[in-house]
């Protein structure tokens, strides 16, 4: 997990700031490396910012990860300001050492998104690396059981989460540094019996600041690494144990997913 600043509109800056992240983290032993909400063009944008800093998937910011995903043989999960087909989205992008893999564009905007950018449109992919099972959703989704529990469904093992999480009024912290976004993600993993991998902003954020506390969260619910620093970059490493998300039985008589009612409440959702 790369938490770290990114700067609105300065483009060039920011991927060199990825680059740099990952650069320590591949040296590290780091296998995969998820950034943060649109890391590549900054989180706060206005209008007429989003469409100087949006760029496709071939250009040139998600051509620089992907030849750093080849030179060191990693996988990247980072965020990007998406141009397709006259549309902005709210994206993330998975890379590997062959390229571009997939896409997930982000399905619930929160705030001003709504006025920036498209709705998400791809759905909730889980895309089969061969070692893991990798989703991916962005910040405010994680506020909808939905959408983790239809990755888990798919057969995730791990869901990539770029954040830019902010509290806007009321308590941001406990006294442990844990944000409530932060106890979202453990609940999740927890309920789905998978990884939740949060890689969150940090620094200034308007008025106010985003809440950092990136983590890692097992499917026991605790975190296998974080929360980080609540206002400075740092990158945590976790070993993650695939197995662990990929059995659904608390015990033998209970399964996680072979135990919903799905003749009560219905298959996805309740109407």
């Amino acid at each position: 997990m790369l938490q770290f600043d990114s700067q609105p509109g300065n483009v060039k800056e920011n991927i060199a700031r990825s680059l740099m992240y990952m650069d320590k983290a591949a040296q590290q032993g780091a296998k995969l490396v998820v950034l943060p909400e649109l890391c590549q063009s900054g989180y706060d944008l206005t209008r007429e910012m989003v469409n100087q800093v949006a760029e496709t998937i071939d250009g040139e910011s998600v051509k620089q990860w992907i030849n750093f995903a080849r030179s060191h043989n990693m996988y990247i999960v980072g965020g990007l300001c998406e141009q397709a087909d006259g549309l902005i989205y709210n994206s993330a992008v998975l890379i590997g050492p062959e390229g571009h893999i997939g896409t997930y564009r982000k399905v619930h905007l929160f705030g001003n998104e709504k006025e920036i950018f498209a709705q998400g449109d791809k759905g909730v992919p889980v895309f089969d690396l061969g070692w893991v099972k990798l989703s991916m959703l962005i910040c405010y989704d994680l506020r909808f059981p939905e959408a983790v529990r239809l990755a888990a469904l798919k057969g995730a093992d791990l869901i990539c989460v770029p954040t830019a999480w902010v509290t806007p009024v009321g308590k941001k912290w406990d006294e442990r540094g844990f944000s409530m976004q932060a106890y979202c993600a453990m609940a999740h993993a927890s309920m789905n019996r998978i990884y939740i991998a949060c890689a969150d902003a940090c620094g200034s954020f308007r008025n106010d600041q985003f809440l950092g506390g990136s983590l890692i969260a097992s499917p026991s619910g605790w975190p296998v690494a974080g929360p980080a620093s609540v206002d400075e970059p740092e990158f945590l490493i976790g070993d993650l144990d695939l197995s662990l998300a990929r059995t659904k039985s608390h015990n033998p008589h209970n399964n996680l997913l072979a135990d919903r009612r799905t003749d009560i409440y219905g298959e996805y959702s309740i109407s």
